[in-house]
């Protein structure tokens, strides 16, 4: 596949302009986690602020409420429902791994909830694969990443994340593409921890954007609260 000069800039930008990057988000929809020793799944609420709090609950079959999490930049509260406890305690707290099978700070939390934001700097490198995909290699020292481009749909199919050692930390792959607005968003996001031996799959439901949203966690009366 040929492509005249600035071609792949071009369509890279497209994707850039077309990735929507909420400042607020209210959604629901199905989660797995599959680990090596287990797998398990149910259904889920969110609601999301750029700027502080992301808030989860979680739901077992017919919809019986399992637990609910709020997190901010630098602490979670778990609320578990069979126990009628809360947990507050900071994101490097081992309760959240624990009962929950992931754990990670604000934006990696998120990340399994959400898209990816390309940006493409001087030095950088462009090429096309054999399947005809765009591909991006960043040249981030601290956090190189790799992106995955489709020519056609101009979405970002995968993207896998690096530490310094350059061994991948987090891959992910976005499916199911709607377009909201001028916007597009996947609807179907599977994030791998290959270091953690994790997979994360979430399919939504319904999603809506920058609207006012509340990710405050309200706790019933009798709860225990437990502080780690």
């Amino acid at each position: 596949m040929l492509f005249r000069s600035g071609e792949l800039e071009e369509i890279l930008l497209t994707v850039q302009r077309q990735s929507l990057i909420p400042k607020t988000m209210s959604a629901n929809g199905t989660i797995t986690v599959e680990t090596e020793q287990e797998s398990y799944s149910g259904s889920f609420e969110l609601s999301y602020d750029n700027r502080d709090s992301l808030l989860i609950r979680l739901f077992g079959p017919f919809g019986i409420s399992v637990c609910a999490l709020q997190i901010t930049r630098d602490s979670f509260y778990l609320y578990n429902a069979f126990d009628s406890r809360v947990v507050i305690a900071s994101l490097q707290d081992k309760a959240m791994e624990t009962l929950l099978h992931f754990s990670g700070d604000f934006e990696t939390i998120w990340k399994i909830f959400s898209s990816e934001h390309i940006l493409f700097h001087k030095g950088d490198s462009l090429s096309v694969n054999d399947e005809g995909e765009i591909v991006l290699t960043t040249t981030n020292i601290q956090s190189p990443k790799k992106f995955w481009l489709n020519i056609s749909s101009e979405t970002l199919e995968r993207c896998s994340e690096y530490s310094d050692e350059k061994r991948e930390r987090l891959s992910k792959v976005m499916k199911r593409y709607t377009s909201i607005g001028e916007k597009k968003f996947p609807f179907w996001i599977r994030s791998s921890f290959p270091q953690q031996n994790r997979i994360i799959t979430v399919s939504y439901d319904n999603i809506e954007f920058d609207k006012v949203v509340s990710c405050f966690l309200s706790i019933p009366k009798n709860t225990e609260v437990i502080h780690r």
